[in-house]
């Protein structure tokens, strides 16, 4: 990415794959880096117990839906305390993730849900797994990958001019805002 001319990115959102917090932080020191906020929470369901996750689930809403940082940050304190007694070490897992787990936040609440989750590129990455089990469990030649690759992106791109991203269109001064004092980059246009 660096090297076709990346230089300033606003958030990346991944999964918490080792080494990609550390690369971000080094290479795009000024961006925001989001764990995906589904998968965070798909891991403490499976090391708690039932009726304590819908409490957690509870949090992460409220966490969503906070109006600025401060009342995120207030309500993941809450989730920390909440889980601290019983799941000691989740919490601090938890804790020692917090800014990776929050900076969704600090983007207008209509573009939010666009953000804090891989969902959208994980759909991309299942489209290509059908293609290769379609083909026979296989791409047989590199041109035939490039192809099906053309072929999904172009649908993609099909889709999203079909339906763009109107939270995103609505929010472009905010955004814009948020790149300027992030990069101070007087004409950036997403």
């Amino acid at each position: 990415m660096i090297s076709r001319g990346l230089r300033k990115v606003g958030i990346f959102v991944t999964d918490d794959f080792n080494g990609v917090r550390e690369l971000i932080s080094k290479l795009f020191s000024l961006s925001d880096h989001q764990l995906c906020i589904l998968h965070v929470k798909r891991n403490i369901k499976k090391s708690i117990e039932k009726k304590d996750y819908k409490i957690v689930n509870s949090y992460f809403a409220k966490i969503r839906e906070s109006l600025n940082l401060e009342e995120a940050e207030k309500y993941f304190g809450e989730l920390i305390e909440f889980l601290k007694p019983k799941y000691k070490e989740l919490a601090k897992n938890l804790l020692e993730k917090k800014n990776n787990i929050l900076p969704f936040v600090k983007y207008p609440l209509e573009v939010r849900r666009h953000i804090y989750t891989t969902n959208i590129v994980e759909g991309i990455n299942s489209a290509i797994d059908k293609m290769r089990i379609e083909l026979g469990g296989y791409f047989p030649s590199m041109r035939t990958l490039e192809i099906n690759l053309a072929i999904q992106f172009a649908n993609l791109n099909e889709m999203w001019l079909k339906r763009p991203l109107y939270a995103i269109r609505a929010h472009s001064y905010e955004i814009r805002q948020i790149m300027t004092m992030k990069f101070d980059i007087p004409n950036f246009n997403p």
